[in-house]
């Protein structure tokens, strides 16, 4: 039993490695950006104490494509992103943070 629980571990610990190495791909950060989008958008639409339903309905989407979004499979245009916003009674901001030089050589 030991042995098996050891195993687990040194495999979650691989992994967790190579997660987090795909994570610092382009593909990795796009992938992180659209979570961090839904989180922030799930979150948004909980604290105006709104179901995804009742915030479909109020900016007109089908909820298909909502899950979609919540996903981070559907690559959203700006327009999609002020539809959101305005949905929420927010105007949206996009900020450009610079890159640490230590994460442009590891390119």
């Amino acid at each position: 039993m030991d042995k098996e629980v050891a195993e687990l571990q040194r495999m979650a610990a691989k992994i967790r490695k190579q997660a987090e190495e795909y994570a610092k791909t382009p593909e990795g950060e796009e992938l992180g950006f659209r979570m961090e989008f839904a989180t922030d958008l799930l979150k948004a639409i909980k604290a105006r104490k709104m179901t995804q339903a009742d915030f479909c309905r109020k900016i007109g989407m089908k909820s298909p494509q909502f899950a979609r979004i919540v996903q981070g499979n559907e690559n959203i245009t700006l327009a999609m992103v002020n539809r959101l916003a305005r949905g929420l009674g927010v105007r949206p901001q996009i900020r450009f943070k610079r890159i640490p030089e230590a994460e442009l050589m590891a390119e």
